[in-house]
Parts: structure tokens; C-alpha cells; sequence
């Protein structure tokens, strides 16, 4: 109840009226100690009574020389608690009441006299302010002062000794507040609000759970905190920079659960200040509406493991739930990646809400962007590939955890795999750390490689690169780092291994390419910043937009030594600049305004982990690097300490003192006591470190400067720091300084001036010094046993910063402190977690702890085996299982499994997982199961990890489809299955019994088949699959059992049963369709009997039989349909011979179409199909009776036919032409007849029907006009005609000025060669001079030549142009050319013009006729029974259509050529016709070319015959036999035009290219010239460009040409320019040339 009470009462404590209670950790842990139950409750209440301003009426003071108004001691039992009045700066000033212990009485004066010397150096003002009192009836409440007041805490001592106020929070080098050591400083203890939270806190956490309470900040990390906008926060090791960036983290979670949520519980100062915390309510973690996501990256596991903790115990401490230490279930011994993310994905897309805030490694954040954003890096390495082939993509986690550890090039593995195979001439002037750090830091990761396409520098950019930028190296030795870095990338790729900044760059790549589609975060925090380089600090921009106010950047540089990191931090806002806020908001906002928005550079100044000595031994070196090295490192105010301690020591050492004297030294028990485990020797290389290590043992620790980076102990000795170092003179530049500065007491004897060049070196020497000052808490040894230090040693004396002692007994005694074995065990932890395995065993050795030792022993094996060289090598694998099998003896057992899953034993570590994990790993040990192919177990292993698709996959890879099947049917026996069960585990279900039903189908046992289809998710589903497999039967079986007759029925019409069909049918209750198909079945046996479907009958019943049951099923519907059936019965039952069935059969369809009801889906019969039908039977019965030779029964069917089309067709097929003539002539169409008494040459019955028909012209051919229009209905029918018919019609048409007739007849002309044999073609030698003249001679005699099918090709080809030219209103002829043209296209389209609202249209009277067909319906426009087409759209369409048979009449002409060219050349014709020939159809092809059709579809056949003609035509001009070319026909052909433009064509095609002419070309163009009358001189500029200077000769003929521009060039040897002499050699030698390269 008493408890009850003070919580109650700390819940409402949010009045400004009441006060705050802060208690300290020294108060927190000895509560914690406090046995009587009843004590800790009195204590809690009588907190609670203060803090409502009740005070006891008796005196509570304490004595106190310095403070006796502010302090005050309260009896609890036996016991005292002690407090003092302070004040806290928030929003305003206001009084609290800080708790600094709970003790026995006797215990009081000396914490009382520790706090009287800190109260001694408050200015007189500010205790005052703390003692004055403010009373609200009996009650005391806080004071309160502005803001804007000017409260000093601290005072300072100056050098006179005369004290000066310094302001709080900031105390001069010269003055200390506390002389104590850190551990002990009553300083910088931590401050905790009371509230019911810390109450529970208080009460359920043990003396080392404090962590989940969050503590009092300095008013600068306050500030800090507070900042609103993106934040980057700079300080040294120990300045609170991870502090402060874990509150930023949990305010902005406790804000945001205060605007979505709403207060649970409230405990604030007035002013609701950052320093204290908000408790509100949580739901478990789910999320109400949006999420709050925040992410904390930092780059060591350790650090992330501490925060991780650190934040979830705050989460616990304010929302509520267990204060057990024991919540944690991660072990100390499991802080790696692995193991503490194996709750988060490697992805950010649907991240869990109990995710967030999300706190990560760096290496974690990879691999998430790795899984989100397209194509995972690793796909492309070969062995992940192999290994995971077959294994479902869900189980390559393990195998790409153990690729990653193998193949991951870091330091230690470039040493060690790398370093040794580069060239010597290279490596020996350079340092493996510092090549590593440029490759990693500047080529590949600096701030101008994002930049490049690659991701990497090139050698250019990086030589060039400013030396004033902060690198160490001379431009020389880049280009030797470059060739380095190239042979490195190139044994890369070659060993399959990776680096982290080849993971960055493709990340990079990736994000320009993909859209991210994870969660897009809301703050971001990046702690030890200065371990990334540029690249990967600019992946973050990719996740969060919250530029302005959602990242915050922490580190420092000063400890930039680690290997592959160089920057400063100011360069870390230039790319915050750059790519964040300015990349961002794109080109279209102004820089200057986005530059305004990056913050300044936040600084950490009061350091808390070391005493002002050491800070300022540290500053000094700073002081160095900032002289000498500005850019190297960001300038920082110097840091500030309230605790006094020691200043640092040189050691004097004498003669006869070594370390060994100082570790062998007995204490005063007589022990060896040595150094302890809160000491260490700091040792500048690892080669140092061994020799010293083997000199002392195991008396001391003894790190190089690098490990014990993160590190801290409480006393440092710094061993031969300077006289180890390989820069001797170098160090004497630091006089130039002291020079400079006015610190040198007398001037030594030399020292050189600074040079870049030469000096670079001592930039990473200073930072390896501070970094060593750096690492001691409390004391600092500096031990040298040359003089190399003395520059150094100057400096520091100079400034007073250290003391200089010498070693002797006493001495030797005061550095000694003896551990226990837990601080020694302590030790070693923090030794494992920096991965010196080596070190932390001595220190485990010390403690004492075996398992431990086991631990670090089998991690040491571990990384000694990702060292190796050559992965999978017996080494390799030795060590791996040595440590596998320690691991497993202490029951480190997911190290143990991860280790066999990398020397592949994956069946021994899937049973580790197995056995040892209980259901938590059940998936690790499936993969492993997977992996080793035991497939049984895999399954077994997924099934119980309820992981359904993974069981499935291995089921069907190790073809366990009865066992998967059992695995199905348990499953949804369960509750939990439809609890888990996803979309995706459907899926999985539904795939794998498909892939089961698909095996047993192909081992033919589809009884199992059918096992698993019923298994299927529906039954839609096994109909598909059975009947893509073809599998009625089954499908019927299944249907059958479903009761689904209609589906059966379908089924059976597949299979072709149509009786069971019926069948099925009558099941259904569809009675009138199953009797109709019945009928239909008999019917479709007489229809086909030769196509199976009587044996259908014959397996089942009688036609008899079938008729009856049609009958039968047909009286369950209606009498009038039975009526039907028992009529169409009736037909079917007749008919005995075949004829007979086919007049049934007749008869049945003319009964059908008449009666049959409509409306039946399984026999729904169109009337077009049925009238098919009926056709069908009539032509079958009349061809019936054609074969009886009884043709007057014949025709009684073949009158029934549907059309005259049919009648025609069918009467002619079997030449029937007497019984046609007479049905024609019966039907009035006297024409047709008289065409057919023309084929049977009865010329008088022609010449009675033509009477009939009105046509005397035949006998009246006197008559001009009655001649002419017998001439265009000739031309218009399909009556064949002759040529010399033809001819005579083309003439009438001309006298008559009938375009129509005219086009028409030069088209069946041009039809005429098709039907013609080449061999009837007429040849004549020479050439023709008058085409027109000579077809007509050819053709009035009804013969055809060449020239006459050239001559009416051009012919028809002018009329068609005029045609187009017509539609495209290109005419300029008179008036009645355009009538002409209009009226013929009208008349040939089927048109009449008709004026609609003014607009021109035409009436379509032939909407079906075939060239309509051609074009889009949506053409035509249709009005009742009219059919109308805009004038611009029938343009369009008759421009198509003309343009089309322009074209395609052109190529059969030169199909036709072409035909007669071979022809010429197998019988071995004259090469003079040949070539005739190919000049025709050159002239074709190039008007067909040249002419502007609208699509450039139109012009590759014609390109073919062209080039054809012009190869072929060249080899005859210029053939290999000379004199056969000469002919005076082959010389008067090269007169032609047509030859002109054949040689023009071909010699474009050999000097129009960008290419000089080989000699072959040069050979052809110039017999081409030579072969040539005319023409060529506008080709000759192209000519001489092309020959000139490819040697003498052609460069005389090119002059020549020069010379003789605008003459005819071939009239002989005294025209081109040559001698007689000259022109008989030039025509011998180019006609040997010519064979060689002419034709070749």
C-alpha cells in the first residue's frame, strides 16, 4: 500500500509547485544494496514528501565550511539520506533537489568533506540562489529565474591566485572543481529524474541496471538535443556524443507517441525540457496509424549491441512492462551482426512496426539496401550461385553469410592475401595501411567518385588531386598507389572476393536505375561517422527526405586512424550540401538559400571520461596537426575536464631499469604483481608488440596503438613511441613551431623548416600520438629510451603539460595495481569485442574463466582462418572445425553451425540447429538439411518451424510428394496453419501438388495422380490440370463424383461418346437437348459414316434403339416436342441404300430447319450452318445421281442449290456445260450461255443466243459505236482474248478516248506474258528503235517480244501516274484529262458524286466488293440503306489502292524479265540480248525506285532487281574476254540513256562511301568512265577524291581527269588525253587488273 501511494503520488507530479528530485548512481546502487524491504519504501516516500515541498520542523542541516544553507541530510530507519539544493537549467532556472547517497551516519562527513571542495568553487551568487527559500503555507516550492539571467555555478582561479566567476558548464585549463579520479568523481556521476518509472526502476533493477533510466544532461548537449534541424556533432572520445544522439532518438519517440497517443503518464519540469523524460503509453509496439521510423547506424557491433540495449531499456523504463536485466536474452558472447539482427530482414520493404526505432550496424544497413533495391550484388559471384542453385531463394541466408565472411577483402585479408603478391619495386617505398586507406578513401570512396561513371577515380583525377586536401602522399607516389590499386581490382575479381566500397558502388549504381521501394525513414542517426567514407555516408540520402530536420551526424577525426578512412568532418556537411539538400531539391532551387539550411558544426567540448592533464597533453598534439596539418582534421575548441589529476609523466629511466624491472617488481605481500587489467603497454606496430610481448609475457598487457582504438584503461605507458618511429629528423620541425609561438628558452643546435614534401609523414604519427594520449582515464607513462623524442619532450616541457620522473622502487610500487579476476575477465570481453582474440586470451587466462578462454581460443581459430590465403584448403578447413568443435563444447552452438556450414559439413550443423535451439533455429537447420540433401530432414525440420513453402520445396527436391502430401492434410487439421497460412503458403501448397500430380502422371500412375488433385485449392483448378494433361477419363470420374452432369457431359463430347453425352444430359433434366442430340447423332451418321461415328453406335445400341430413347426422353418435356421428335424419328428410319440416307438425310434438315425449337446450347445450329448442311446433302444426292448417269434427277437437286455461284461452280467441276448452257439460257442470262457455247464451239447456238441477248455487232460490225461498246463489254467480262484482239481494242479505245477501256486493255495485255512460255517469246538482235510501231506489228499477228511487254508496261504505267497525279491534284493538262480521270475512277470504285451540306461525297453502290476490303470499315458512313465516304477519305483509299498496283504490276514485269534473263542465259543466247534484257529491267527497277511512293515498304524488292541488273550488266560491258564486248551491238546498247544511268548508278555505288577505294573499286570505276559517252563529268570532283594518292598511276589519271574536266573521255585515245602508245599499255594493264580484281 505504501509503495502504491508513492507511485500515485509521483504520477501526478506535474505542477511547476512541486519540486524535482534528482538522484545520483552512487544513491541508485546502494538502494539497490538495501536488504529491509521496509526501508526502501520509507525512502520513496519520504523523496515522494519532498518533492511536495514538505519539509521536517527539525533541523536537517549539515555542517559544512563551504555550503552548510544548501545541504541537508534526512534519516530514513538507521539510516541518512543526503541531498543538496541545485539548480537545473531548462526553459527557465529553477531550484531542484539533487540525492547524492543513502547512508549509515558514520559515513556522512566523508562524502560530506568531497562535496564541501566542489561546493567551495560556487560563486557567491549561485549559492545564494540555492539557499533562498520560497514558502506556500508550510509548503516549500522552487524558485524560478529567467532565461535571460546570468547565473555563474563555477568560479576560476587565475595565475595571481585571485578568483573569477567562470560560467557553468565551462572552467578554465588553470582551475579544477574536483581532484579525483573519473571512476570516483562525484562530478560527472549521473542524475536521474525521480518518477514512478525510475520508482520501479529503483525497485526492480539490480546495482548495474541503471542503463534504462534516462539521466541529467550539461546544458551543451541540452542545446544539442534540442536543435531542431539536421545536426552534426563533433567532439573527442568522451565528450557524450553517443549520449546525446540516443536521447535526440528517444524524444523524437516520445513526442511522437505524445501526438498520436496522447499521455499515459506525465512526470516533467515546468518547462518540459529535453533533459528529462515523457512517460507515455505503448501498445506492445504496434503501431496506431503511422510509424515513427528512426534508425541509428553505427559501424561497431559492440557500440550498436550497448545502444540497442541502452534505448530499449529507456522504452521499457517509460512505456512500461518488465525491469528484469534478464529481458535481454542475447548473450555477451553474441554481439556480432549476426546475431543480433535475426529478427530484421536484409531488406527495408515492410519492415515490422516493433522494428523501429531501428538500430543497426553498418554493415547490417548494407545488405538491407543490398535486399531492397534490384539485383542483389552478390548474384553475380559465381560460388553463390552454384552453391544456391536448386535451393529455394528464402534459404541462402546462411550460405551468404558465410561467402561474405570468406570473400569480404578488409584489412587484415589485404595484408595478408594481397599485400604479398604486389610488386616489390611498388610496396617497399609504401605502407599497406595507408595504400588500403587511399584505395578505399579516395579512389573508391572519396568525395569525386560519385562523379565518375564507375564509381572510381581515374588515375588522372586521382594523381591530380590537391596535396593541401589533407593526403600524405606526393603526386609520385599516387601513381604507384594507382598501379597497386589496379593489380588489387584485377587478383579481386580473379579470387572472387569483394571489398565493402565495391558493395557501395553498386549500391549507388543501383539507386539510379531503381526506384526504392523500402521504408523511407524519418530521422537518421550515424554515429562514429568518421569510420565511413563519403560513398557510404551518401547511401543515406537514398532513405530519408527529411533533409532539413531528420539527420544527425556524429564522430570525430581526430581518431581517423583506421585503415581505409581518411576525411575531415567539415567535408561531411560539403556532402550534405551537395548531394542531400541541394541534390534533393533538384537545379530549380537556389543554391545560396539551401546552403543557409546546413547547419553549423555542433561542438562537444567537456570531456567525461579523463582529468584535464591528460586533455591537455592531447590538445597539444592537436595544437600540432592543426599548425602544421589544417586540413587534415577538423579544429575544435579545446576540451575542458572539472577534475584535476596528474599531470602526464616522462619516465627517467636509469640504467639498470627495463620493463621487466618494473612487472618482476614484488609487491608488499612478496607477489609478483605486475600490471593490471585496467593498465596497458601501447606500442607504436605489430612487430614492436611481439618483441615486447615475448619480453614480458603475460605480466601486461601490450596493444599496438591501432588496437586499442575504442579502447580505455585506467594507466597507459606509451613505449618507445618516437624511438621506434622510422622519421627520425622529422620531428625536429616541432621547434619551428615553439620558434614561431615564442616557447623556446635557447634555440638547439638545428632543425630543418617545414616541407610538405618531406614532413607529410608526421600527419598520421601526430594522430597515432593523440590517439595514445587519448586512451588513459587516469595516468600516462611516456617511456623512451633514445633521444629521438626530444623535440617533443621540448615542447611539452615548455608548456608545463608534463612532469618528468625518475623510475625507482617507490615508483615502480605506485604503478603497480593488482586486478581481480572479474576485472581481468572484464578486460578480456572488451579485448574480444575489438576482435584481439589473442590479447583477451592472456586476459581470461589471468581471470581464471575457462569458458572464455574456449571462446576466444575458437574465434582466434576463426578469423585465423578468414585470413587464409586459399579458402577450402586444408588449413582452412582444419581451423574451422577446431573451432567448431570448441565452439560446441561450450555451448556456443550458432557459432559451432555456422563454422560447419562453411567447410560445407551442412548436415552436422542443420543438427546443431536442430537439437540445440528448440524451435527457434528450426529454418537454419532445415537449410543446413537442405544443403546436404537430406531432404526427409529438411522437410521435417521446415514443417516444424510451421515455414510451409520451404518444407514444400524440400519435399519436391528430394521427391517426398506422399510425405508433403501428409504434411498438407496435417497442416489444415491445425488451427495454427490458418492462423500462419499466406497468400504466398497457398501458392506453395497449390504448386506442389501440381508438381506431385505431375510426377505420378509421368510415372503413367494416375490413381496417386489423383491423390493430389483433390487435394487442389478448388476444383476449377483440377479441371485445368487434368484436362491440359488430356486426362477425360479422370476429369469425368471427378465431375461424376461432384454431380456435375453438365461438366460430364462436355467431357464425354470431348472424348467423342455422344451417347453418354445425351446421357449426361438427360441426368441434368435437360430432357429436349439430350433427345435432340440423339438425333442429331443418328442424323451425323448418315452424314459421315466412314468417320467412326457408327461404330459409336455399334458399341452401344442400334439406330433403332437410339430413336426409341430419343423418343422416350423427349415424351419427359412436351407432347408438341415429342411431336417433333417422332417425326424426325420417323425420317431417320428410312432409307436402307446410300442414296436413300442422303434423301433422309435431306429431308431431316429441311424438317429441322422448319421445326426444330430454338434456343438449345449443345445443338445451337445457325441457320447458315444448317443451310451448309442442306447445301452439303443436295450436292452429295445430285453427284449421287451424276455417278447413276441420271442428270435430269440431278439437276432437280442441283436447281435447290443456294446460289448460282454454287450451280456454276458445281456443273462446271463436272463439266456439265450442255445442262449448264441450258439453265443459264432458262434463267435469261444469254451471255453466259453463249460464253459456254463458245468453249464447245458451237458457233451457231453462240450466234442464236447472242441474238437472243440483243448483241448483233457481231453481224453489224460496220457500225462504229456497236463495235466499240461490243469491244468494252469484251474487256469488261472475263472472256480471254487474243492478242491481236487486244491490240485492236486498245486502238478503238484511243479513237474513242475511253481511258477505261484503254487502261483495261493494256493490263490484260500486260496479263498475257503469265500464261505465255518463255520460249514463245520473239528474240530480235539490235535494238528497236520505235517500240510503238513494233508491238504492233507483234501483236496484230498475235505474237509477243520483250520490247512489246516493255512497251505496254509504259504505257499502262503513264495512265496510272496520270491517275494519282489526278487524286493528289497534280494535273495541269486541260479540263478534260481530269474528267476523263474522275469519271474512270468513279466508275471503276463503284462511286456517284452526291453534294451532302455543301461537302462533296460519294454513294458507295459496291460497299462488298474486294478492294474495299483492303481498308477500315470505319471508312464508310451509312444512312438507311446508303453507303457513303468522304471525298478526303476516298482520295486516301483509291491513293493506297493505285500506289499498291502500281507497285505490284511493276514487280511481276520484272518477274517476268527476270525469268526470260535466266532463260537467255541457260540457252546460251547472245550476250547482247542478255543485256538488253538487263537494261530493261534496270529502267523498271528505277523508276520503281525513284518514284515517291508514300512507304518505304514498296522499295526493297525493286532495290534487288536493280542491283542485279547493274552487276550483271558491268560483267557483260566489262567482261574477262574483252572482244566479246565489243560487238557493235554491245557498243551501240552503251548509247542508251538507260545504259548512262546504269553506269552513273554503279559508280555512286563504289565512290560514295567514307572509305578510300581499293584497288579492285578504283579498277571499276575507271572501266566505267572509259565504257561511258557521256554523263560522268559531274561524278568526276567524287572520283579524284576518291583515287587520289593511292599510287602514281592513279594519280596521273586522276590528273587527267583534272585536266580534261567537261570532254568526252572515250571517243578515242587522242580525246582522253593519253598517246597511242600510253593508251595500248594503259588498256593491257587494266584489263589484267581487272581480272584479278574486278570479279573477285
Amino acid at each position: 500500500m505504501l509503495l502504491q501511494i508513492c507511485l500515485l503520488h509521483f504520477a501526478v507530479l506535474c505542477s511547476p509547485s512541486f519540486t524535482q528530485v534528482l538522484f545520483s548512481d552512487n544513491f541508485r546502487k546502494s538502494f539497490s544494496k538495501l536488504k529491509s524491504v521496509e526501508t526502501k519504501n520509507l525512502s520513496l516516500l519520504l523523496l515522494s514528501k519532498l518533492s511536495s515541498g514538505w519539509r521536517p520542523k527539525s533541523n536537517v542541516g549539515i555542517s559544512c565550511e563551504s555550503s552548510s544553507n544548501i545541504l541537508r541530510k534526512f534519516k530514513v530507519a538507521e539510516l541518512y539520506i543526503v541531498c543538496s539544493v541545485d539548480i537545473v537549467k531548462e526553459s527557465w532556472f529553477i531550484q531542484a533537489l539533487k540525492v547524492w547517497d543513502i547512508l549509515p551516519l558514520q559515513d556522512i562527513s566523508k562524502l560530506v568533506k568531497r562535496l564541501d571542495n566542489i561546493f567551495s568553487m560556487y560563486t557567491e551568487d549561485y549559492l545564494t540562489r540555492c539557499g533562498v527559500k520560497l514558502l506556500e503555507g508550510n509548503l516549500e516550492v522552487p524558485m524560478h529565474w529567467a532565461p535571460s539571467s546570468h547565473i555563474v555555478q563555477y568560479k576560476s582561479l587565475s595565475n595571481s591566485g585571485a578568483v573569477e566567476p567562470i560560467a557553468a558548464g565551462a572552467v578554465d585549463g588553470k582551475s579544477y572543481v574536483e581532484n579525483s579520479t573519473v571512476r570516483d568523481s562525484l562530478l560527472l556521476m549521473k542524475f536521474y529524474l525521480l518518477s514512478s518509472v525510475a520508482v520501479g526502476n529503483l525497485l526492480s533493477f539490480s546495482c548495474n541496471g541503471g542503463d534504462g533510466l534516462p539521466f541529467e544532461l550539461t546544458e551543451q548537449e541540452q542545446e544539442i538535443v534540442l536543435f531542431d534541424r539536421s545536426t552534426f556533432v563533433l567532439g573527442r572520445s568522451g565528450t557524450g556524443k553517443t549520449t546525446v544522439l540516443t536521447t535526440k532518438l528517444f524524444r523524437n519517440e516520445q513526442l511522437y507517441h505524445i501526438s498520436s497517443e496522447g499521455f499515459h503518464e506525465v512526470t516533467s519540469n515546468p518547462s518540459n525540457d529535453v533533459g528529462w523524460r515523457y512517460e507515455v503509453s505503448e501498445s506492445d509496439g504496434e503501431a496506431k496509424g503511422d510509424i515513427l521510423r528512426q534508425l541509428f547506424v553505427t559501424v561497431s557491433p559492440k557500440l550498436c549491441y550497448a545502444v540497442k540495449r541502452h534505448v530499449s531499456q529507456w522504452k521499457r523504463s517509460v512505456c512500461g512492462g518488465s525491469f528484469s536485466t534478464d529481458s535481454d536474452s542475447m548473450r555477451m558472447n553474441e554481439i556480432d551482426d549476426a546475431a543480433q539482427f535475426t529478427d530484421i530482414p536484409d531488406t527495408f520493404v515492410d519492415l515490422s512496426p516493433k522494428a523501429y526505432p531501428l538500430i543497426i550496424t553498418f554493415r547490417k544497413f548494407l545488405l538491407m539496401l543490398d535486399g531492397t533495391v534490384g539485383t542483389s550484388y552478390f548474384e553475380r559471384f559465381r560460388d553463390v550461385r552454384q552453391t544456391c542453385q536448386g535451393i529455394p531463394s528464402t534459404s541462402k541466408s546462411v550460405i551468404l553469410e558465410a561467402f561474405i565472411r570468406n570473400n569480404e577483402v578488409n584489412y587484415d585479408r589485404f595484408c595478408s592475401s594481397y599485400w604479398p603478391h604486389f610488386n616489390m619495386r611498388l610496396t617497399k617505398i609504401l605502407d599497406p595501411s595507408n595504400v588500403f586507406t587511399e584505395i578505399m578513401s579516395v579512389i573508391k570512396g572519396g568525395l569525386r567518385t560519385g562523379d565518375s561513371h564507375d564509381g572510381r577515380l581515374c588515375q588522372h583525377d586521382y594523381v591530380a588531386i590537391s596535396e593541401d586536401r589533407g593526403s600524405t602522399l606526393s603526386m609520385q607516389k599516387r601513381e604507384v598507389v594507382y598501379e597497386i590499386f589496379l593489380e588489387y581490382e584485377k587478383k579481386k575479381v580473379e579470387c572472387g572476393d569483394f571489398d565493402i566500397a565495391d558493395l557501395v558502388i553498386d549500391l549507388h549504381k543501383r539507386f539510379k536505375d531503381e526506384v526504392y521501394v523500402g521504408d523511407e525513414m524519418d530521422f537518421v542517426y550515424i554515429d562514429e561517422v568518421q569510420d565511413l567514407s563519403m560513398r557510404q555516408i551518401s547511401l543515406f540520402k537514398y532513405i530519408c527526405r527529411n533533409v532539413d530536420e531528420g539527420f544527425v551526424f556524429s564522430g570525430d577525426t581526430a581518431q581517423t586512424i583506421a585503415r581505409g578512412i581518411d576525411f575531415r568532418f567539415e567535408d561531411i556537411r560539403c556532402l550534405f550540401y551537395n548531394e542531400f539538400v541541394f541534390g534533393s531539391r533538384g537545379c530549380a532551387n537556389d543554391r545560396r538559400s539551401a546552403k543557409g539550411r546546413v547547419s553549423k558544426i555542433h561542438h562537444l567540448s567537456r570531456n567525461f571520461r579523463t582529468h584535464a592533464g591528460v586533455l591537455k597533453l592531447g590538445e597539444s598534439v592537436l595544437s600540432l596537426i592543426y599548425h602544421f596539418f589544417p586540413s587534415s582534421v577538423d579544429i575544435l575548441s579545446p576540451e575542458s575536464s572539472l577534475l584535476f589529476g596528474e599531470a602526464p609523466i616522462l619516465l627517467n629511466i636509469g640504467n639498470n631499469i627495463n620493463l621487466m624491472t618494473i612487472l618482476e617488481s614484488s609487491g608488499k605481500a612478496g607477489d609478483v604483481v605486475g600490471f593490471g587489467a585496467e593498465q596497458v603497454i601501447l606500442v607504436r606496430d605489430e612487430c614492436t608488440k611481439k618483441e615486447i610481448s615475448d619480453y614480458v609475457g603475460k605480466r601486461a598487457l601490450v596493444l599496438t596503438i591501432m588496437e586499442c582504438k575504442g579502447l580505455e584503461f585506467q594507466d597507459v605507458l606509451l613505449y618507445n613511441f618516437f624511438s621506434s618511429s622510422p622519421y627520425q629528423d622529422e620531428w625536429r620541425v616541432i621547434y619551428g613551431y615553439m620558434e614561431e609561438k615564442e616557447m623556446l628558452k635557447s634555440s638547439p643546435k638545428h632543425f630543418t623548416s617545414f616541407s610538405w614534401e618531406k614532413h607529410s609523414v608526421l600527419c598520421s604519427e601526430m594522430k597515432n600520438l593523440y590517439v595514445a594520449i587519448t586512451r588513459t582515464k587516469q595516468r600516462l607513462w611516456i617511456w623512451e629510451n633514445a633521444g629521438l623524442s626530444q623535440p617533443i619532450f621540448d615542447y611539452w616541457k615548455n608548456s608545463c603539460l608534463v612532469e618528468e620522473r625518475r623510475v625507482d622502487d617507490a615508483f615502480i610500487h605506485e604503478m603497480q595495481v593488482a586486478s581481480s579476476q572479474e576485472e581481468w575477465k572484464s578486460r578480456g570481453i572488451k579485448l574480444y569485442y575489438e576482435n584481439n582474440y589473442e590479447v583477451a586470451m592472456m586476459c581470461f587466462e589471468r581471470a581464471g574463466d575457462a569458458y572464455w578462454e574456449k571462446m576466444t581460443k575458437a574465434s582466434g581459430l576463426r578469423a585465423a582462418a578468414a585470413r587464409t590465403r586459399a579458402p577450402n584448403s586444408d588449413m582452412w578447413c582444419t581451423y574451422l572445425k577446431e573451432a567448431a568443435e570448441i565452439f560446441y563444447s561450450i555451448d556456443v552452438f550458432e557459432a559451432s553451425a555456422q563454422c560447419y556450414f562453411e567447410i560445407k559439413e551442412y548436415k552436422r550443423a542443420g543438427t546443431i540447429y536442430q537439437q540445440k535451439f528448440g524451435e527457434s533455429k528450426l529454418e537454419k537447420a532445415g537449410e543446413g538439411f537442405s544443403l546436404a540433401k537430406s531432404h526427409k530432414l529438411a522437410a521435417e525440420a521446415y514443417a516444424r518451424a510451421r515455414s510451409y513453402s520451404k518444407c514444400l520445396s524440400a519435399c519436391v527436391d528430394g521427391k517426398l510428394f506422399d510425405t508433403g502430401l501428409q504434411y498438407i492434410r496435417s497442416w489444415k487439421e491445425q488451427k495454427t496453419f490458418h492462423a500462419d497460412k499466406s497468400m504466398e503458403a497457398d501458392r506453395s501448397i497449390q504448386d506442389f501438388l501440381q508438381t506431385g500430380a505431375l510426377h505420378y502422371y509421368e510415372l503413367e500412375d494416375k490413381r496417386t495422380m489423383m491423390r493430389f488433385v483433390k487435394s487442389f485449392h478448388s476444383e476449377d483448378r483440377m479441371r485445368i490440370f487434368l484436362r491440359n494433361l488430356d486426362c477425360l477419363d479422370e476429369l469425368l470420374l471427378l465431375e461424376i463424383e461432384s454431380k456435375n452432369f453438365l461438366a460430364a457431359a462436355d467431357i464425354a463430347k470431348l472424348k467423342e461418346d455422344h451417347v453418354l453425352e445425351a446421357d449426361f444430359v438427360e441426368n441434368a433434366g435437360l430432357f429436349r437437348e439430350a433427345s435432340m442430340l440423339i438425333l442429331w447423332l443418328v442424323f451425323t451418321n448418315i452424314l459421315h459414316p466412314q468417320k467412326g461415328e457408327c461404330k459409336t453406335l455399334n458399341q452401344h445400341m442400334q439406330k433403332k434403339e437410339l430413336l426409341t430413347k430419343a423418343k422416350s426422353i423427349a415424351e419427359k418435356h412436351s407432347d408438341l416436342f415429342y411431336e417433333f421428335v417422332s417425326t424426325e424419328a420417323e425420317i431417320l428410319s428410312r432409307g436402307e441404300t446410300a442414296g436413300e440416307s442422303l434423301e433422309v438425310g435431306l429431308e431431316f434438315i429441311v424438317h429441322w430447319k422448319s421445326r426444330a425449337p430454338s434456343g438449345l446450347c449443345r445443338i445451337n445450329k445457325t441457320s447458315h450452318q444448317l443451310n451448309q448442311i442442306e447445301q452439303y446433302l443436295l450436292e452429295k444426292c445430285a453427284r449421287h445421281y451424276y455417278d447413276l448417269e441420271d442428270k435430269r434427277t440431278m439437276m432437280k437437286y442441283v436447281k435447290k442449290f443456294e446460289s448460282l455461284t454454287l450451280i456454276r461452280r458445281f456443273l462446271k467441276d463436272l463439266n456439265c456445260l450442255d445442262e449448264l448452257m441450258s439453265l443459264e439460257e432458262e434463267l435469261g442470262n444469254f451471255l453466259e450461255a453463249a460464253n459456254l457455247a463458245e468453249q464447245k464451239r458451237d458457233i451457231l447456238r453462240k450466234a442464236d443466243l447472242l441474238e437472243k441477248a440483243g448483241n448483233f455487232v457481231l453481224w453489224a460490225s460496220f457500225d462504229p459505236i456497236c463495235s466499240f461498246v461490243y469491244m468494252e463489254a469484251t474487256v469488261l467480262s472475263n472472256t480471254e482474248s487474243s492478242l491481236f484482239k487486244l491490240g485492236k481494242y486498245l486502238s478503238a479505245s484511243q479513237d474513242q478516248n475511253s481511258l477505261r477501256c484503254e487502261i483495261l486493255t493494256a493490263w490484260k495485255v500486260l496479263d498475257a506474258p503469265f500464261n505465255l512460255a518463255t520460249s514463245k517469246y520473239e528474240w530480235k538482235d539490235g535494238l528497236v528503235d520505235n517500240l510503238d510501231k513494233h508491238s504492233e506489228e507483234m501483236i496484230s499477228e498475235n505474237q509477243f517480244s520483250i520490247e512489246t511487254l516493255v512497251h505496254f508496261w509504259n504505257h499502262w504505267r503513264e495512265k496510272i501516274v496520270g491517275l494519282i497525279d489526278y487524286l493528289l491534284g497534280n494535273i495541269t493538262r486541260d479540263v478534260s484529262d481530269y474528267a476523263r480521270c474522275e469519271e474512270f475512277c468513279l466508275n471503276y470504285f463503284g462511286l456517284q458524286r452526291h453534294l451532302q451540306n455543301k461537302d462533296n461525297v460519294y454513294i458507295v453502290h459496291c460497299s462488298d466488293a474486294n478492294w474495299w476490303k483492303k481498308f477500315d470499315p470505319k471508312l464508310l458512313r451509312r444512312n438507311g440503306d446508303l453507303v457513303f465516304i468522304e471525298s478526303r477519305l476516298f482520295v486516301s483509299a483509291a491513293l493506297s489502292y493505285w500506289y499498291s498496283v502500281l507497285h505490284s504490276v511493276g514487280i511481276r514485269v520484272l518477274v517476268i524479265l527476270d525469268e526470260l534473263h535466266r532463260y537467255l542465259t541457260t540457252s546460251n543466247f547472245s550476250m547482247f540480248l542478255r543485256s538488253k534484257c538487263l537494261l530493261y529491267i534496270f529502267g523498271i527497277a528505277n523508276f520503281l525506285l525513284n518514284f515517291k511512293f508514300p512507304n518505304r515498304k514498296y522499295f526493297n524488292n525493286a532495290q534487288k532487281y536493280l542491283e542485279l541488273s547493274v552487276k550483271n550488266l558491268l560483267g557483260n560491258v566489262f567482261h574477262v574476254d574483252w572482244r566479246s564486248s565489243l560487238s557493235s551491238d554491245m557498243i551501240s546498247l552503251r548509247g542508251k540513256a538507260s545504259f548512262v544511268d546504269l553506269l552513273k548508278e554503279a559508280i555512286s555505288q563504289s565512290i560514295f562511301s567514307k572509305d578510300k577505294l581499293t584497288f579492285g573499286q578504283q579498277g571499276k570505276v575507271v572501266m566505267t568512265i572509259r565504257g561511258s559517252r557521256k554523263g560522268t563529268v559531274n561524278l568526276q570532283e567524287e572520283i579524284m577524291r576518291s583515287t587520289e594518292g593511292n599510287s602514281v598511276f592513279w594519280g596521273a589519271f586522276t590528273e587527267m581527269l583534272r585536266d580534261k574536266r567537261g570532254s568526252d573521255l572515250t571517243h578515242g585515245s587522242a580525246q582522253t588525253g593519253f598517246s597511242d602508245t600510253s593508251n595500248g599499255l594503259f588498256l593491257v594493264w587494266l584489263h589484267n587488273m581487272l581480272k584479278r580484281c574486278i570479279f573477285c
